[in-house]
């Protein structure tokens, strides 16, 4: 212990500093020095040494003088600091302690300023001064410090931010750091010091709430400076008092701070609050792929919460201290809403770091805000405000973006406005998000005559976007469709970022692949599939590349599961994409050549996700492999040709209304072939080439196949717009693959030919996406699709179908000698009928009847084979066909009902009902009028409630008006009944003479056990394609005099970039043990700063401030 004289220490207040070392001697010269060079020295100097293996116990005797007080390695800093203060005299009024940690150096000025402070402010009890980076930079630590209400600590600052003067303002805090805590010694010892129980770690919190409860204040003093190295959270050297896991220490002591600080009545609340979110912070954590900090986690949820006994004698020992209230705290403490606060701060935060620019990009620009005196730095940065267009000049790809998008709108400006979109291959959307989730997950399709297929996995994808959408179902499919362009813009970007140095080429290829002719045709005739393809694909190729890409050594696992999910979601919505995918990844696995290390496996999983994935899906795809050939929507005559031509496909034109013509991107193939010039860039462009050629003939394939299905009555052209995307996007990769870099290696070449050819070639790239956009602007979005004007039948079906009958309607059209027609359960058909429909074979009856009921035969027994398809509505849109119109008046059994306009409409007058009872007469005369009109209709509550048959004669049947199906099960009295085909095509179960409860299930066999293990795959899927968690260091400590240099500023603020002399000597200094620069003469120390892990060996992961 050293001390002042005491004439001295009379005339003004007594301040003894505290110094407390562990393996500290790398900062103790910094430290020792600062205290050496107060303006106003402290009275006494009182130095611990917790067991230090070092040379920190000879620096303090040989530099500061006095006697030197030994601890056990395992005593905690308030422990410690006890022990000081035990070894003091008896108190004297207005004495202070400055608390200062070995691994902290105050400025000249810092005590002086503090007891400025203490004397301005009398209530004041405990003064914290700012901290800084070490050993005197400029970037803000604490400035303050509480504890948000899940245990985080809150300092109120900016990761990295430097000081400006923001700060300087004399403020109440709830605590201050230990690091340069300044403290009354009487309300020290009244307080009874820090808490045992927190050995380290949020022991100041702890502290500054009781000061705050006994009645004082905790005021910051910005005016006072102390750097602080935080060695313990940059892993600089060992902390014997928690020896194995910080963290964890650290986790388990703010949860401590809080249950025996708080409000009693809050307490309860408290508890399950903690409980919830320690939980869900453990998942969250495991989901991340931080194991060690999840079990870090929950091991400090379990030891706050294992010991009550701890907690109670806390709280009793506080509130004999306590002498305000609860309230005098909260308003110390940060809003409820900080945790979605720093959420939404770190999506924004993302979201920059990911729309930052690549090579090549210039410096962005900020304004400081002065509120205070500022450092000379300060003045050197920016102070512009720039305008929109000067923002958006700074971010051409944003400008790349809103263009396509405006040309979009433009060229879809007869698709914009009310009613939903529908056409050509595009159903409207049904009602809501919840419509498409339950479409997508029912056992049993109530489509058509109904089928319980699985539902196409496109419906999941959609129900999912729609939620985002907040339920807006028929917004999911605009945003897909119409938005499909800026999307393709975005994701092609992504992909083009780690691609392409250049950024103009970068450019070009976002605008040009948006713009695909095939686009367009996609667009016009609603194929929502294509559209959401040409939006996933630069994402696929974006999670291969980082797979298995050039430059990849050992491609990420993460990125193979990434690349499964996304192939999935591309699978989803276009089948012949997964076809694709494989005969590549096949390829890619057999050639020696394009085999890397590990990248067999990779490829494999990337290849297994989907089938996986897309589980309950594949027996569709076993059964009937012609879904292959389609894609999302209805597979309808007209939307694809027939007889392609192979040159016309070979120029990336699928065909189809709406196209773009073909010769718009012809020319693109030349300047793709002069990429194969580039002899250095040979393999790339090769690679790009293949994928062209590799789409060539997928399409050449498809374009001579026919869509033939269970659910399509005739074959109709497979529409190849696929393969037309994978063609031109192999273009534009290999000519921005040939032209990257092309400039520097011209200007090394005397002119030729080379340089007016390539001109030309530039000129023929620009002039391509041009000539479509304008084409498509100028033409519109031309094609089948359109904003539906309303429902397909009159209100009054609608409410029908709503009854207990639920007739269906049957709506027909009549033109040019052909008949067709749509059965209805809704208004129309909706998104995702077209694969959920009954099977072809089960409409047979159902087209000979509709053929019957336009002609000349047999029309007496139509109404009644009507009624037994539960149809009990006629109706023809406008303008209704004169001649069909006679033909239903003079039907037996249909009564005309009001319709709309030029529309036609009937009732079926006979027992209609989807569930009726025939007697053994009905039965046996199946489809005529007699058995039509013996039928008893069941009443059938849509909700789904139970059916009561009552009794009748020995032989009757139960008829279901839906599909027969295996899947159909049926009991009465909790007796199974034998179910039957009726009819050829209806599904019946016989019925014994006794009645009873009747229950009706169709859940197809292993459907939800599929479902079950689909979620499942899903989610572990999901979980491992999540990038592994990678060690986010602190920010490494400031050089001497000014700013961080190596990583993103220079000594003049801004960014810069590191010399190899400055990273030879940062390796260098990375493995010394001890710093350089003061000899302890009394002055401030201006050496140099080691980044070395200290002298205590190993590093070891900390907690802040430490």
């Amino acid at each position: 212990m050293s001390e002042r004289s005491g004439a001295e220490a009379s005339s003004r207040p007594i301040v003894t500093a505290v110094v407390v070392s562990h393996n500290g001697a790398p900062w103790l010269h910094e430290l020792i020095a600062g205290i050496q060079a107060q303006t106003r020295p402290p009275d006494r100097v009182v130095t611990v040494d917790t067991g230090s293996l070092d040379d920190s116990r000879d620096l303090l005797v040989g530099k500061l003088g006095g006697p030197v007080i030994d601890a056990p390695a395992r005593t905690g800093f308030g422990a410690a600091v006890d022990r000081a203060v035990q070894a003091l005299p008896p108190a004297e009024p207005g004495e202070w302690l400055w608390l200062l940690h070995d691994d902290c150096a105050p400025d000249p000025g810092a005590l002086e300023a503090l007891l400025r402070q203490a004397e301005s402010a009398p209530g004041a009890a405990v003064l914290g001064p700012k901290l800084r980076d070490w050993p005197n930079g400029r970037r803000l630590l604490e400035v303050g410090v509480t504890i948000a209400g899940s245990g985080a600590r809150e300092t109120g600052l900016e990761f990295g931010e430097y000081d400006q003067g923001q700060h300087d303002g004399v403020r109440e805090v709830l605590a201050v750091s230990t690091a340069g805590m300044f403290v009354r010694r009487d309300v020290f010892e009244h307080l009874g010091g820090f808490d045992p129980q927190l050995r380290l770690f949020r022991d100041d919190v702890d502290f500054g709430w009781r000061v705050v409860r006994a009645g004082h204040q905790v005021l910051t003093c910005p005016d006072a400076v102390v750097h602080h190295a935080e060695a313990g959270h940059r892993r600089y050297r060992l902390l014997d008092a928690v020896p194995h896991r910080p963290r964890l220490t650290d986790r388990r002591n703010a949860l401590y701070t809080l249950l025996v600080n708080s409000a009693a009545w809050r307490v309860p609340f408290l508890l399950v609050r903690l409980a919830v979110g320690s939980l869900l912070r453990v998942l969250g954590l495991l989901v991340a792929k931080w194991p060690d900090a999840a079990y870090d986690e929950f091991r400090a949820f379990a030891g706050a919460y294992s010991r009550p006994d701890l907690i109670l004698r806390a709280r009793r020992r506080r509130a004999r201290t306590a002498r305000v209230g609860s309230g005098a705290v909260r308003r110390l403490l940060p809003p409820p809403w900080i945790g979605l606060q720093h959420a939404f701060d770190g999506l924004m935060a993302l979201v920059s770091a990911r729309s930052g620019t690549h090579v090549g990009t210039g410096r962005r620009s900020r304004r400081v805000i002065e509120t205070g005196p500022v450092a000379e730095e300060t003045e050197e940065l920016d102070d512009d405000t720039p305008g929109v267009w000067r923002w958006l000049v700074a971010r051409p790809a944003l400008l790349v973006v809103l263009a396509v998008t405006v040309v979009t709108l433009v060229a879809c400006r007869n698709l914009l406005g009310g009613g939903e979109l529908g056409g050509g291959a595009l159903l409207p959307a049904p009602d809501g998000a919840a419509d498409l989730w339950r479409r997508a997950y029912e056992g049993w399709h109530p489509v058509e005559l109904g089928s319980g297929r699985p539902a196409p996995p496109y419906l999941t994808v959609l129900a999912l976007v729609s939620s985002l959408l907040l339920g807006k179902a028929w917004l999911a499919v605009d945003v897909l469709l119409l938005g499909s362009v800026p999307l393709a813009a975005i994701t092609c970007y992504l992909l083009m970022r780690p691609v392409v140095a250049t950024r103009p080429l970068r450019l070009w290829a976002t605008a040009t692949y948006a713009l695909l002719p095939v686009v367009t045709g996609a667009v016009a005739a609603g194929r929502i599939g294509t559209c959401v393809a040409i939006v996933v694909l630069p994402l696929v190729a974006l999670a291969v590349l980082r797979t298995y890409g050039p430059g990849v050594t050992v491609g990420s696992w993460s990125a193979a599961w990434a690349a499964g999910l996304l192939l999935a979601v591309l699978t989803a919505f276009v089948p012949l994409g997964y076809v694709a995918a494989l005969l590549l990844g096949l390829v890619a696995i057999a050639l020696p050549t394009l085999r890397k290390p590990g990248s067999v496996g990779r490829i494999v999983v990337a290849l297994a996700v989907p089938p996986l994935a897309l589980l309950p899906w594949l027996p569709v795809v076993a059964r009937d492999p012609g879904v292959l050939l389609g894609e999302a929507g209805l597979a309808v005559p007209g939307l694809a040709d027939s007889h392609l031509a192979p040159l016309r496909l070979a120029f990336g034109s699928p065909g189809g209304p709406g196209g773009a013509p073909a010769w718009m991107f012809g020319l693109l193939c030349v300047v793709a072939l002069v990429a194969l010039l580039r002899r250095d860039r040979a393999r790339g462009v090769l690679a790009a080439w293949g994928l062209s050629l590799a789409g060539l003939a997928l399409g050449l394939v498809q374009s001579r196949l026919t869509v033939v299905t269970e659910w399509v009555p005739v074959g109709v052209p497979a529409w190849p717009g696929l393969a037309s995307v994978l063609i031109l996007a192999g273009w534009i990769l290999a000519i921005v693959h040939g032209a990257d870099g092309a400039r520097r290696v011209f200007r090394q070449r005397s002119f030729s030919w080379r340089q007016p050819g390539i001109g030309v070639a530039v000129v023929v790239a620009v002039t391509a996406p041009v000539l479509v956009a304008g084409w498509w602007v100028i033409r519109g979005a031309d094609g089948p699709i359109n904003r539906d004007a309303g429902p397909a039948v009159p209100a009054y079906m609608r409410a029908a179908q709503k009854s207990a009958a639920q007739p269906r309607a049957l709506v027909v059209q009549a033109d040019a000698g052909a008949v067709r027609y749509a059965l209805l359960r809704g208004a129309a058909a909706r998104l995702g009928d077209a694969q959920t429909g009954a099977p072809v074979r089960t409409l047979d009856r159902l087209d000979t009847t509709v053929g019957d009921l336009l002609g000349d035969s047999q029309r007496e027994t139509t109404a009644a084979r009507l009624a037994g398809y539960d149809i009990g509505y006629v109706y023809l849109p406008a303008p209704a066909d004169a001649a069909s119109a006679e033909r239903l008046d003079a039907t037996p059994g249909l009564v005309r009902s009001s319709a709309p306009d030029g529309a036609a409409a009937w009732k079926v007058d006979l027992p209609v009902g989807r569930l009726r009872i025939l007697d053994p007469r009905g039965a046996a005369g199946a489809g005529t009028s007699s058995g039509a009109s013996s039928a008893a209709v069941v009443g059938v509550d849509p909700g789904g409630a139970a059916v009561t048959v009552p009794d009748g004669p020995a032989g009757r049947l139960l008829v279901l008006a839906e599909a027969y199906d295996r899947s159909w099960r049926a009991s009465l009295a909790g007796e199974h009944l034998k179910p039957v085909r009726h009819d050829g095509w209806a599904q019946a179960f016989e019925l014994p003479a006794s009645g009873g409860r009747l229950v009706l299930d169709s859940t197809p066999k292993l459907h939800g056990e599929l479902l079950a293990v689909q979620g499942f795959l899903v989610l572990v899927f999901l979980i491992l394609a999540l990038p592994t968690r990678p060690r986010r260091d602190p920010l490494p400590m400031e050089p001497a005099g000014g700013r961080r240099v190596g990583g993103s500023f220079g000594t003049d603020g801004r960014p810069g970039r590191r010399s190899a002399a400055a990273g030879a000597r940062s390796g260098a200094a990375s493995t010394g043990d001890t710093l350089t620069g003061s000899t302890l003469t009394g002055s401030t120390s201006t050496g140099s700063t080691s980044t070395g892990r200290g002298a205590a060996g190993r590093p070891r992961e900390g907690v802040r401030n430490r």
